[in-house]
């Protein structure tokens, strides 16, 4: 599928902790992002897909939509129902 996606090859990566912006599907306060940066130390690369075909972009959130929420996930309504 690499032809349906435009992407930078060996670019450095790093793993920052920030706020989870997915509060509807868990209930952690923070979760994993993954950064991508020339301007980072060479530490570890990626090829760091920064856009798709729509066709693939439909697939994707076709595939992430029917799949089942993690067993422990609670799906919250509103940021009310998040504080409880």
């Amino acid at each position: 599928m690499p032809e349906q996606m435009q992407f930078h090859r060996n670019i450095p990566i790093a793993i920052h902790q920030g706020d989870n912006d997915a509060w509807l599907y868990s209930l952690q306060s923070t979760k994993p992002y993954l950064f991508a940066s020339y301007e980072y130390p060479d530490m570890r690369k990626a090829r760091y897909c920064y856009q798709a075909d729509p066709g693939f972009k439909r697939l994707i959130i076709t595939s992430l939509i029917t799949q089942p929420l993690a067993p422990n996930a609670k799906v919250i309504r509103d940021e009310a129902e998040r504080e409880q």
